[in-house]
Parts: C-alpha cells; structure tokens; sequence
C-alpha cells in the first residue's frame, strides 16, 4: 500500500492533513482527511477520519439565502493539493452588500475555508462556486445578516 501526504495547513494548535492511499501499482486511491491537534511535543488526531464530520454538511441552496463572495483569491502551487489564497471572503446580504469575515487562515486547502465567525466553510466546488455549511452554520449565519441589517 502506498500512502502520500497530499496537503497540510497548519493554524495554530491544528492542522488538517489530506492523506491518500492506493495499492501498490493500483489506479484509484481513498483520501481521508485528518484533524489533529498539538499535544505536547507531537501531533495526535483530534477526530476519527471519514465522511462523519463532514455528513453534516451540506450544499447550500438559493432558499438558505446564504451567499459568500471571494474578494480575490489566486492558486497556488501545492503538490497533489488544491490551495488558493484569499484577500477577502464575507457574506453578502439581502442588499448586495459584502460584509467582511475574519479568516483564520488566508489559505485554503482542499477547499477548505476557515472563518473566526463560523469555522470551516466548505468550497465543494468552483464555476459557479458550490459552498456547504451545517445547519448551525447556517443558522448563526442568519443571526449574523439580521444583526447588520441595520448598519
């Protein structure tokens, strides 16, 4: 069985880690995706890997009213990975108006966007952008529009 690391990013105390692997001389490979955060000197998988954390996940649709916009973002070179850079990334409201959100890491991995606000967001894919969200994601992001609604 070969196993290959195909991205890392590390934020912090927690790094998210895209392993495949393939038998030996095999066309497909499994990619799982590893959480694990800092203990000590090493490094220890925070949560079991799988489809379990991200089956809560799902495809936002034009009925959430939930939409995000990516200021700029530009690919960069990452072996076996996808990764892109952020300048920016919000929510747009029910007035067109973009609203900044922090990120916690301006690169994103494997579609991966992590926000200070709502944690990770989910670019399931791009042209036309495809985001997923939870439920409670979604939910605290309507909470988030309504509270600047005024401003």
């Amino acid at each position: 069985m070969d196993v290959k690391i195909e991205s890392v990013s590390v934020r912090n105390a927690e790094t998210i880690a895209l392993a495949s692997f393939s038998s030996k001389g095999g066309t497909g490979s499994l990619k799982l995706m590893y959480t694990m955060e800092r203990l000590g000197d090493g490094w220890h998988i925070k949560r079991p890997p799988g489809k379990t954390e991200e089956a809560a996940y799902r495809e936002l649709e034009d009925e959430d009213g939930i939409k995000f916009k990516v200021r700029e973002r530009s690919i960069l070179a990452t072996p076996g990975g996808r990764s892109f850079g952020l300048t920016g990334f919000g929510l747009v409201d029910s007035k067109g108006r973009f609203i900044e959100l922090e990120l916690a890491d301006r690169t994103a991995v494997d579609g991966v966007i992590v926000t200070k606000e709502f944690g990770k967001i989910i670019l399931k894919s791009m042209n036309p952008d495809v985001y997923m969200a939870t439920e409670t994601q979604i939910g605290k992001m309507h909470a988030y529009l309504s509270a600047r609604s005024g401003k």
